[in-house]
């Protein structure tokens, strides 16, 4: 099943310290996407969100338009 991924505007902190702010990104069914950048630099942590393991403070992750934190794991699994 092909589907439609799109991180809008997302911003995420650890604590007080503000580590990726207003991130967009689309990712569009059978595309390749390398999430490229130095170390430190909020990569992992831009994985954790897209995962769905971390909550972005502002922004939101979508899966075929619904909201990724609102999509049960069961489904997500499939």
């Amino acid at each position: 099943m092909s589907r439609l991924f799109r991180a809008d505007t997302i911003s995420l902190h650890r604590g007080t310290r503000c580590i990726v702010e207003n991130f967009s990104l689309n990712i569009e069914p059978g595309k390749v996407v390398a999430l490229l950048g130095p170390n430190g630099s909020g990569k992992s942590t831009i994985v954790s969100a897209l995962a769905g393991d971390m909550q972005p403070t502002s922004g939101e992750i979508l899966l075929d338009n619904r909201l990724l934190n609102k999509i049960p794991i069961a489904e997500l699994a499939t």
